[in-house]
């Protein structure tokens, strides 16, 4: 009891709930980057396209090329975050969030904007390092419920802050709002900078080879067929969600549906609330009986109501296709997450989910640039055709060719 008292409140308060320190201090300072995030980024093509006037084509390239300058960068920092500790890169990747937004605010054309969405993107390196710190952490039959919890208070603030952001774009304007949600960024970086326990991860010296790329290269050797099958879902998976949304989602239903932006806003919003609902269930699910069945079951929404949504005759139907597909995500986020913690090795976690999301960054990146090109060649829906063919493509070869290892660590 004694030893009880004499430990900081953040230790106290962890403690008395059962969860691992760095769990629920990434859980709930992350709820803060994404209200902020939230306020502005499922209308944020409506921003570069009216007060910016960039052309559907302008807004894809821009989200594309920014992916090279993040795919650097995540390649290099993961290694680096594996060797020096995780918490620094965390709380500097914060920081550059908040300094980007920040100047959002202040830019009169696309062009000026071009930049800040290279640093944006770039300082998202945070994102594997801090999945690398919560499987740390956390035992691998517990894992996908302990991520639907880092997932859970994100998920619900971000309902709130796109139902906030919709209004407040809609009274003030995107700059205040780009404002807000920079110091939200900062606060978040503070408050990890002090509550954030490096973790106990020691190196041998035969452990220096899995410090680079070469090592991410023998991993997948190691691993084999399933890895790579796995991989290859996830970035078609991802490829096909960038092509439409949030960008074209947002831009067909202000231009074609003609609803409103507090309408699209409240619609998002709509999907984040139930999200978080589903997730956790998934993630206990996951545990029990295993990451595939999930990760299948939330590859049918994609090309079945996708569909819906183009003939949406009003926006009550809009606002039950983003619940239904919002439940479907939530159910499967942790077990996507889960399926790869399990089989890598925690010496190098940084190195490994860096270098995934670097190359998921090359390709989902393409995908504003595939939506902008087929909007403009093909008309507005085509985005949305081609996005449901791939999601179908997923579910096919996830279904016939790939394998769950029983191989945890």
């Amino acid at each position: 009891m004694i030893r009880m008292q004499n430990k900081p409140l953040i230790e106290k308060f962890t403690a008395f709930l059962g969860i691992e320190r760095n769990l629920i201090v990434l859980s709930l300072t992350s709820a803060l980057i994404v209200f902020g995030r939230s306020l502005w980024d499922r209308v944020f093509s409506i921003f570069i396209y009216n007060e910016l006037k960039a052309s559907p084509e302008e807004i894809g390239l821009m989200f594309t090329t920014s992916a090279i300058s993040a795919a650097i960068t995540m390649m290099a920092i993961g290694p680096l975050a594996d060797k020096y500790g995780k918490k620094k890169f965390i709380v500097a990747g914060n920081f550059l969030l908040s300094l980007a937004v920040f100047l959002m605010a202040f830019v009169q054309t696309w062009v000026q904007l071009l930049p800040l969405v290279f640093v944006f993107n770039i300082a998202h390196f945070y994102g594997p390092i801090s999945l690398a710190m919560i499987a740390d952490s956390v035992p691998a039959e517990k894992r996908g419920a302990a991520l639907a919890f880092s997932i859970i208070f994100p998920a619900l603030t971000s309902s709130l802050g796109i139902a906030t952001g919709g209004v407040f774009s809609a009274m003030l304007n995107f700059r205040a709002v780009f404002i807000a949600s920079s110091l939200l960024y900062l606060l978040s970086a503070i408050l990890r900078c002090i509550f954030l326990k490096e973790a106990n991860v020691k190196f041998n010296q035969d452990d220096r080879t899995t410090l680079h790329i070469r090592g991410f290269k023998s991993f997948l050797r190691r691993e084999g067929r399933q890895i790579q099958i796995l991989m290859i879902i996830l970035y078609l998976n991802a490829l096909a969600e960038e092509i439409y949304y949030p960008y074209y989602y947002a831009l067909y239903a202000s231009e074609i549906l003609r609803l409103a932006v507090s309408q699209i806003a409240f619609a998002s919003a709509i999907s984040m609330g139930i999200w978080p609902i589903f997730c956790f269930i998934g993630g206990k699910l996951s545990d029990k009986y295993g990451r595939k069945k999930i990760v299948a079951v939330s590859l049918i929404p994609e090309f079945t109501l996708l569909i819906g949504f183009l003939y949406a005759p009003n926006a009550l139907f809009v606002y039950f296709i983003s619940a239904t597909m919002g439940a479907f995500e939530g159910f499967s986020e942790p077990a996507w997450d889960a399926v790869l913690i399990d089989i890598t090795p925690e010496k190098y976690r940084a190195t490994v989910f860096c270098a995934i999301s670097t190359f998921e960054e090359l390709i989902l990146n393409l995908g504003p640039l595939i939506g902008g090109l087929s909007w403009s060649v093909f008309g507005p829906k085509s985005p949305f055709f081609i996005a449901s063919a791939l999601s179908a493509i997923c579910l096919i070869t996830l279904t016939l060719f790939f394998k769950e290892s029983n191989k945890t660590n």
